[in-house]
């Protein structure tokens, strides 16, 4: 949904359409992100619920400290991607996060 409107969403807060592009650019980025987050918060829950929440939190600390800030750093400021590179970097942290949760989800004994 916010792909298909992210051009009109942008044209909501500005009429520069310099400013129109970048932004519809960081919106589709963050729409990846946002379903990765998503998906992360449901497994996360199905994590609680089976009493596996001490190894998730270290997961998720590796995870986010250790892929999603430096993918960011990386891709935003030193590739040049800006603030589309900002959430492709946080959007691979979850990718991984969510490949983690899965796997010690289907690995557990509930």
């Amino acid at each position: 949904m916010l792909q298909s409107f992210a051009v009109e969403i942008s044209q909501i807060f500005t009429t520069n359409e310099e400013i129109q592009s970048k932004a519809s650019k960081a919106i589709i980025a963050y729409s990846y992100a946002f379903v990765l987050d998503s998906m992360q918060v449901l497994q996360s829950g199905v994590i609680k619920g089976i009493g596996l929440q001490e190894k998730a939190q270290k997961i998720a600390l590796v995870c986010y400290f250790a892929i999603s800030l430096p993918a960011a750093y990386v891709i935003g400021v030193k590739y040049g991607f800006g603030v589309v590179g900002l959430w492709q970097g946080y959007s691979l942290g979850l990718l991984v996060l969510n490949y983690c949760y899965l796997r010690l989800i289907l690995d557990s004994d509930m």
